[in-house]
């Protein structure tokens, strides 16, 4: 693991800005015929979209793919979001278009776009990994289902839109066992969806969290607008069947 800090149980190679890393730098790292799975970024939410720090993020991502071609890697798997895809009414597929709808979208289509070029006839797999609307353990704070959790906990009541938008929400074990299946596979290459398929509301998906616990009446739906960014309906075509 190359990280910011120590993770217990796991060699670790410890940097303070992954971003700033030279290819020269990877190169001493990175070893001929290892899988190199991409998976840091800048998402604190609320601010990512916007972010001039996504440009950072390219340009180091940009460095890193570079050096994985000189060192003839077998696998490089990137990391995608489906905000990547122009908004559509249907279940998306692979081979749909991308559009850049924020600096985030923009910077990872730009990168999914430069490493298929650059593994193109390489001695490197590429694959690119578009997660859905992930949630569970270890999510930050700020996001839908810890907020609500968060709230609803303390007897406070949750501020939400509508909640009318139409979303493909997986767990993150499943999109790791999903991610893994792609390491460990090798029939599988270029973008792939890692979601459920499944499509539901914002609204029923929390109501449904919420009564295992029995306190909906901390459900404040209108009380927030909807977020602009947010497409209406947004499901995937499953690209992992396991």
């Amino acid at each position: 693991l190359i990280t910011r800090k120590k993770v217990e149980g796991y060699k670790c190679i410890v940097v303070k800005d992954l971003f700033s890393l030279s290819v020269n730098n990877y190169l001493k790292i990175l070893k001929k015929n290892q899988i190199v799975l991409h998976l840091a970024w800048f998402t604190k939410p609320g601010y990512y979209f916007g972010s001039y720090k996504n440009l950072k993020c390219l340009n180091g991502s940009i460095r890193l793919a570079s050096a994985c071609k000189i060192k003839k890697v077998k696998k490089f798997i990137g990391i995608g979001n489906c905000l990547e895809y122009a908004n559509k009414s249907r279940r998306l597929k692979t081979s749909d278009i991308t559009q850049i709808n924020s600096v985030y979208s923009g910077t990872k289509i730009i990168l999914y776009n430069y490493c298929k070029d650059l593994f193109k006839k390489s001695k490197t797999s590429f694959l690119w990994c578009r997660i859905f609307y992930l949630y569970g353990k270890g999510e930050p704070k700020e996001k839908l289902v810890s907020y609500v959790l968060s709230k609803i906990s303390k007897n406070r009541p949750a501020n939400l839109s509508k909640g009318s938008q139409i979303k493909d929400f997986i767990n993150v074990e499943d999109a790791s066992n999903q991610i893994i299946e792609v390491i460990k596979n090798n029939k599988y290459s270029g973008s792939l969806n890692i979601c459920s398929g499944q499509g539901i509301s914002v609204k029923k998906f929390i109501i449904e969290i919420v009564k295992k616990i029995k306190k909906e009446k901390y459900l404040l739906f209108n009380a927030k607008k909807l977020n602009k960014i947010d497409p209406n309906f947004i499901v995937g075509k499953k690209s992992i069947n396991i």
